[in-house]
């Protein structure tokens, strides 16, 4: 399976849930965006040459759970439960059978 074609599947399978999807082609490559900028949790998956690259950006309430633990320089603590968040998140949207998501269910 390419890139391409995961892309291209995610997007279809988004499609028939959510409205907020898009796949379009940039310089540098492929890019599907999951979802929409404006709301406080927002993802992004990029094409780039033989590689994927997944991008979880957080903003708003859901950054506030992450200030107390920033401010206290517990930095282990807060890249953990950052990671968790971006993994669950993922572990919703994305179909978790495909080759390119083998990552994503070893670590759930």
């Amino acid at each position: 399976m390419t890139g391409k074609y995961f892309l291209e599947n995610c997007q279809r399978e988004f499609k028939q849930t959510n409205k907020n999807i898009s796949l379009e082609k940039n310089q540098k490559g492929l890019i599907l965006k999951l979802g929409n900028q404006k709301v406080n949790n927002y993802c992004r998956i990029y094409k780039e040459k033989t590689s994927l690259k997944f991008e979880y950006e957080m903003k708003g309430q859901l950054l506030r759970k992450y200030h107390s633990l920033l401010i206290s320089n517990c930095l282990e603590e807060l890249e953990n439960l950052m990671c968790e968040g971006f993994l669950l998140h993922f572990g919703k949207l994305l179909p978790l059978e495909e080759s390119f998501t083998d990552w994503l269910v070893g670590k759930l």
